[in-house]
């Protein structure tokens, strides 16, 4: 009996350890499984709070030091109506080469038509600020698009001022094209405006060296001013960056900040929203896919001018095959459809990096 007693309180002893045992191991996976899950949490935190971080607002000139007004006139100049000149003007100064320099009497007969034009284009120029972008809301602000043409009729002035022999007024000229670009450029917030202010600045380049301003021109401006290019580049790639984010935003809850797109592009959003659920869309693994190509793109800028710049479009998967029961198949679409890489000007900025390092 004693025996029996004796296994008995064993059992019961064992039961209780192991018990204790069983609970103290739930009580450990319970306590593991709230800590991994606080730390994927506080992951998904921070990943949410650098892609918010990544977005830039915009910063607006005040009206009254902003020179679009100025320039504005321009959008209607009878320069603008003339193919004949802007072939000219194209031909001569799309890629400045004393080679192939313009004849002197017809540039001399071109500037004299558009007398009306340098005038608008100096005021502008002292004015030392330009602003013109679709956030500004502002649908008279069209003017950005005139500035190439209207810069190479300014080199054109150069040109002529410098074959008769005003060689100091032909340097001025020249310098007053390569500001009036980085002018264009300094507030850029799309890429237009962006590929306007690089193809004026090298229009001015070209001149400055044609005309010997370089002269003027220390290593320490050429330094600045090749900073700025990518410091500008940058700029515009995180605007759209932003963009992206809102668009994600809107096409979650069409109560969130309407998108700057036009209204084909804001209906298909709409249509997309029909089609998101939790199986076809999560919208913060689509802020994450553009979150990693902006810093794609952004350690591209910072790339040695020569260099193999990395596709910053990442590849998610999408295949047209997929269907509405596909997992993140509306994310993968929205991607696809809306991201559009521009590693490509990279090269184009490099164009007028190269020009500035010559000088």
């Amino acid at each position: 009996m004693t025996e029996q007693n004796n296994f008995n309180r064993g059992f019961i002893k064992y039961f209780i350890v192991s018990a204790i045992a069983l609970v103290l191991a739930v009580i450990v996976v319970i306590v593991a499984l709230i800590y991994y899950k606080g730390q994927t949490q506080e992951k998904e935190n921070q990943l949410l709070s650098q892609i918010n971080s990544a977005k830039i607002s915009y910063v607006a000139i005040p009206a009254d030091e902003n020179s679009a007004s100025i320039f504005e006139p321009l959008a209607n100049s009878p320069l603008l109506k003339s193919k004949d000149d802007i072939a000219f003007l194209n031909k001569y100064f799309t890629n400045f080469s004393k080679s192939n320099l313009p004849p002197l009497a017809e540039s001399k007969n071109i500037l004299a038509k558009y007398k009306d034009v340098l005038p608008v284009f100096e005021n502008g120029v002292d004015k030392g600020y330009y602003q013109c972008s679709i956030y500004m809301g502002d649908q008279q602000c069209n003017v950005t698009g005139t500035f190439l043409d209207v810069s190479r009729l300014a080199a054109l002035n150069s040109f002529v001022l410098m074959e008769g022999g005003k060689t100091n007024d032909a340097q001025q000229y020249a310098l007053k094209i390569s500001k009036f670009g980085r002018m264009v450029t300094a507030n850029a917030y799309d890429m237009i405006s962006l590929i306007v202010g690089w193809t004026v600045q090298k229009t001015g380049y070209q001149m400055v060296v044609f005309t010997g301003a370089n002269s003027q021109i220390t290593q320490a401006d050429t330094t600045v001013f090749i900073q700025n290019l990518r410091a500008e580049h940058k700029n515009v790639i995180q605007s759209q960056y932003t963009n992206y984010i809102e668009d994600v935003d809107y096409l979650t809850n069409e109560n969130n900040k309407t998108p700057k797109a036009d209204l084909d592009t804001l209906k298909q959003f709409d249509e997309w929203r029909t089609e998101a659920n939790p199986t076809t869309w999560d919208p913060d693994i689509v802020k994450n896919w553009f979150y990693n190509s902006l810093q794609i793109s952004l350690s591209n800028i910072d790339l040695p001018c020569g260099s193999t710049y990395k596709t910053s479009k990442i590849d998610v998967g999408f295949n047209i095959k997929d269907t509405d029961k596909t997992e993140n198949y509306l994310s993968k679409m929205v991607y696809e459809n809306m991201y559009a890489g521009l590693d490509n000007y990279n090269e184009k900025r490099c164009e007028v990096e190269n020009i500035i390092k010559s000088l």
